[in-house]
């Protein structure tokens, strides 16, 4: 420990780190969010930043690194956004969950990061409910990962050394196994190595004190992580005692699931930690008590319906700090991505020297107004291409312009353009929709269905109904025209949310051996399954063999999944 004191000590008292740096957690802190505040008010740093990290050249070629400005929250607030990407592949952020005592290191829904790891003693069968294998890379011990950082500067290596222990410790606590023998899986291990010893690397850059870095009260929120071990409440077990010593404070009344991640949280307690007193120095944990500064914001990827997702932080600086790059201002000019982030058209404003003109309200709105038309112009032409039909959309552009289509995107849910085939038919019979419905959904429409309805003079007729990808469009109106007695179709471009999905095999126990195995498709929102649907033929085909009534069996089947 003499070791970690004597390293603390001389960055405390070298005055070429004597920059300040305070967090505000409003909305939670994760790995990825602290290094993408940095970032957004220093973005000439990111070559500096990546040379340093590409230093670590184990595992340079492992990687990459993207950065990028968006807009959050309804109020499109402008934030940095950093994301790793990982050889190995990254587990959908809809399929990601939570797996405290047996869990992956990955992010979350938030954008958070989750450093969950797990030790020797506490081995399972992997049967997590999504579709990635840990086979795809190399298990990682605390030593291992500590050699691998090794090649940066001192700085950079104590506290980024000291933020992985932190997480180690809390995780051979949780497991009940030693620091060296918990295991960090390769897939999230990238990701969390980039975004703890990227945040660090930054931190050096600035020339920002260790001594000298603060952080408002932990947030707090409700809810549940879905784990292979069940449901457990937030925060995590791990995460849980990451959190021991900070002030933890109710979180934004529109937030829900976990706001803070273990790595976030290793991250700051890494910093604010006092390797003399053996606890969080508590006097840099609350309120900013400094003066004004440049202010970075970092985004996470969840959204929340009433406010932005992000952290921030001001600094003071010193005469040591880097310069401003060309055209870096403490104000970010107007130049991020819609919260889709889809890049589209640069609007920023600078006048003949080069500085950025700031623009009236009024101003910013009609540039929104316009870029949203031009965007739906340009999904209709590409939709009319694709089908070879001219689709009115349901509203005009004008009225759209003022609700932009990207209010129901979201990280818990996948949205998509399709195309909405009907038709109405009074002189048709139900065994014919039937056997039209069988042909359209054997060719890959994604939804048939009929409606009751009454025509004129009072005919009973149906609404036949055709869900499709636009680019089949043609196709299957081909099939309506063909095999029914329809003289039009109505064409309209809608827009779907849809949740993701996974799928899992589970043994109910019932039948013969082997006999009782039944696929599980899964819905979730986010870290939270809400839809467990068994299949049905499966369900079916084993109370026909045992005897079992059917709705026993799917009762099984969605309790083992629960287990």
């Amino acid at each position: 420990m003499s070791q970690s004191v004597t390293l603390n000590d001389h960055f405390n008292h070298d005055e070429r780190f004597d920059n300040s740096l305070h967090f505000d957690l409003f909305s939670g802190v994760a790995g990825d969010m602290l290094m993408s505040s940095l970032l957004h008010a220093y973005p000439s740093q990111l070559p500096s930043l990546l040379s340093l990290l590409k230093s670590m050249s184990s595992i340079s070629s492992e990687w990459d690194l993207k950065y990028q400005s968006v807009l959050k929250g309804d109020g499109m607030i402008n934030a940095g956004y950093v994301k790793v990407e990982s050889i190995y592949g990254a587990v959908d952020a809809g399929l990601r969950h939570d797996v405290d005592g047996g869990g992956d290191l990955h992010k979350d829904e938030n954008g958070h990061d989750h450093s969950h790891s797990h030790g020797h003693s506490h081995s399972h069968s992997h049967s997590h409910s999504h579709s990635h294998s840990h086979g795809d890379g190399p298990l990682r011990t605390l030593p291992s990962v500590l050699s691998i950082i090794s090649p940066l500067p001192p700085y950079v290596y104590h506290y980024a050394a000291q933020s992985f222990l932190h997480l180690a410790h809390a995780e051979a606590k949780t497991h009940g196994v030693g620091v060296d023998e918990v295991h960090f899986h390769e897939v999230g291990a990238i990701d969390s190595i980039i975004d703890v010893c990227g945040l660090w690397c930054m931190c050096y850059l600035l020339k920002i004190n260790p001594a000298k870095i603060s952080c408002s009260a932990l947030p707090s929120s409700e809810g549940t992580v879905w784990t292979e071990h069940g449901i457990l409440p937030v925060p995590a077990p791990a995460t849980a005692r990451l959190m021991e010593g900070f002030k933890v404070v109710p979180g934004p009344k529109t937030a829900f699931g976990e706001l803070c991640t273990p790595t976030g949280v290793a991250i700051l307690r890494a910093a604010i930690w006092n390797p003399a007193s053996m606890s969080l120095d508590k006097d840099r944990v609350g309120r900013w008590k400094g003066t004004g500064g440049r202010v970075g914001v970092g985004a996470g990827t969840k959204e929340f319906g009433g406010h932005p997702n992000v952290l921030r932080f001001p600094n003071r600086a010193s005469a040591a700090t880097p310069p401003l790059g060309k055209h870096e201002s403490i104000y970010t000019p107007l130049r991020s991505p819609p919260r889709d982030n889809v890049a589209h058209p640069n609007h920023d404003h600078y006048d003949a020297d080069g500085e950025m003109v700031l623009i009236s309200k009024k101003e910013l709105k009609k540039m929104v107004e316009d870029m949203v038309t031009e965007k739906l112009m340009q999904s209709r032409s590409a939709s009319e291409a694709a089908t070879g039909l001219s689709i009115r959309p349901s509203r005009s552009p004008q009225t759209l312009a003022s609700s932009p289509p990207s209010k129901i995107d979201s990280a818990f849910w996948d949205t998509s353009n399709l195309l909405h085939l009907r038709c109405n038919l009074d002189d048709i019979t139900a065994e014919v929709i039937g056997h039209v419905s069988e042909i359209l959904m054997d060719s890959g429409a994604l939804d048939v269905w009929t409606t009751g309805i009454t025509m004129k003079k009072s005919r009973s007729a149906f609404e036949f109904n055709v869900l499709c990808k636009e680019e089949d469009g043609t196709r299957f109106l081909e099939v309506m025209f063909r095999n029914t007695t329809t003289l039009g179709v109505r064409c309209e471009s809608v827009k779907r949310a849809a949740l993701r999905r996974t799928f899992q095999e589970v043994d109910t126990k019932l039948g013969e051996k082997g006999s009782g195995v039944v696929s599980v498709k899964i819905g979730w929102l986010g870290e939270d399954a809400v839809t467990i649907h068994p299949e049905f033929e499966h369900c079916k085909r084993i109370s026909k063999d045992s005897g079992i009534p059917i709705k026993v069996v799917m009762d099984a089947a969605r309790t083992q999944v629960l287990k």
